[in-house]
């Protein structure tokens, strides 16, 4: 805007100069220069009185200013008059003789500190003030031209190279600023594609994000969504009751040999790792339910305390634990796998021929289902006195997309025994993490009746 203010004001200034040129007034004052703005005052002349223009150079002979004011108060040119004297050769030549003597004027001026100026004819122009009702006019012909850089350069404003006369002045003004917001919608076009494909790629992972949290949690469609009961405000209070920490030796539930007290029973509370007794226990409600009903397959569960003997003595210490079962005649086997920390689950299928492995945190055990494949060739031997070909078993380790899997780190062992109780009943593991705060107080009613309620 600031350069646009320069540019009216330099155009307003040559036109005024121009007019005043063309008005056959051509007259200057000699007094002391401004030295703050450079402006001389133009006074009046006589240019009827000055002789041919085609012969050399000639003076100019300042009128005084009364006789200033009749001659521009009885010599008003009219508009006619005006036109033809500006398409007049003759007067072209005055002009720009006039031009020339008032350049040199100038700079005589910024040589001199008289009030007496001499002329290139050797004529003085007396001082005289400036006439009543004419402005000053600024006739410098150079001024700073303020650059789009910041920067600053000399203008000579006259100048047939002055780039505001120059008849592309516009045409470059246009490109110069036009290209300015070419490159600033040129910006605007590459943020907006930016922004664009980093939502893309947000989208994107966030989708891929969520399919593996859905293969991580095994969501179930609802038709295959079992519901875990609620239980009964009779059963809560049975529930709340064997949670009472005191007396810590008293047994609460008493089975197949293993006894049940509160300190065991707590194990069941809030987020504590479940032990040995409860899982045992557990295990033996599941292998006496497949007994009792007849669609279910007859199951066989192993102690916790077998696979860590088996895995580090071998075969030998535990030949003795089955010798009142065949287990070849079952079509379930489980084996709780106690991993020092952490609690899984391995099945032996002899319907299909396979062994899997259910870990709850997506783990996966090759060595726990070759030591498993080894025992059942071993028990077979010694057992039946015949070795049994396990070369066509196959051994599964259960990826994480497949099977329910926990989110904290304290809920291993309630996996493991929903795990067991799911599959012994042939039903899909449809459980979440969600569903562990109920399993747990579930699990504390089933032991206190010595029954599962599914």
């Amino acid at each position: 805007m600031e350069q646009r203010e320069q540019y009216r004001q330099l155009i307003e200034q040559y036109r005024t100069t121009t007019l005043a040129e063309t008005e056959q007034i051509f007259c200057r004052s000699t007094g002391k220069p401004n030295s703050s703005s450079q402006n001389i005052a133009l006074p009046v002349i006589n240019l009827c009185e000055m002789p041919n223009t085609s012969t050399k150079t000639r003076s100019i002979i300042p009128v005084q200013e009364t006789s200033q004011r009749n001659f521009i108060a009885t010599h008003q040119p009219s508009p006619t008059s005006f036109k033809s004297f500006h398409r007049s050769p003759t007067s072209c030549q005055v002009l720009g003789s006039e031009e020339s003597k008032l350049k040199d004027l100038n700079s005589v001026e910024n040589k001199s500190s008289s009030k007496n100026v001499c002329v290139p004819s050797s004529s003085r122009l007396n001082s005289s003030p400036a006439p009543s009702g004419h402005h000053n006019i600024n006739l410098s012909s150079s001024s700073a031209l303020h650059t789009p850089n910041g920067g600053s350069a000399k203008i000579d404003w006259f100048s047939p190279s002055s780039p505001y006369l120059c008849k592309t002045f516009v045409t470059d003004l246009m490109n110069t600023y036009g290209r300015r917001e070419r490159d600033r919608k040129r910006m605007l076009v590459e943020e907006e594609t930016r922004a664009r494909l980093l939502k893309e790629k947000r989208e994107t992972k966030d989708k891929m994000l969520a399919e593996m949290l859905e293969k991580r949690l095994h969501f179930s469609t609802e038709d295959d969504v079992e519901v875990i009961p609620e239980l009964t405000p009779e059963m809560e209070d049975a529930v709340k009751n064997a949670l009472i920490p005191y007396p810590q030796g008293e047994v609460l539930a008493e089975s197949f040999n293993i006894s049940i007290t509160r300190q065991h029973m707590s194990t069941l509370a809030g987020l504590n790792w479940l032990n040995d007794e409860i899982i045992n226990y557990y295990m033996e409600l599941i292998v006496q339910r497949s007994k009792e009903v007849d669609n279910l397959p007859d199951a066989h569960a192993m102690n916790t305390f077998f696979y860590p003997k088996l895995s580090t003595q071998g075969y030998r210490p535990i030949r003795r634990w089955t010798k009142k079962v065949d287990i070849f005649s079952k079509k379930l086997i489980f084996f709780p796998i106690h991993l020092g920390v952490h609690w899984t689950l391995a099945v032996a299928d002899f319907r299909s021929k396979e062994i899997t492995y259910y870990d709850s945190m997506g783990g996966s055990n090759h060595k726990c289902l070759e030591t498993i494949k080894m025992y059942l060739a071993s028990e077979h031997l010694d057992k039946k006195k015949t070795s049994y070909d396990v070369s066509d078993w196959k051994t599964t380790n259960m990826s994480p997309d497949e099977i329910p899997q926990q989110l904290n780190g304290s809920d291993c062992g309630v996996f493991t025994c929903t795990f067991a109780e799911f599959i012994s009943r042939k039903a899909t593991l449809s459980f979440t993490q969600d569903d562990m705060p109920l399993i747990r107080l579930t699990m504390i009613w089933e032991i206190l009746q010595a029954k599962l309620t599914r």
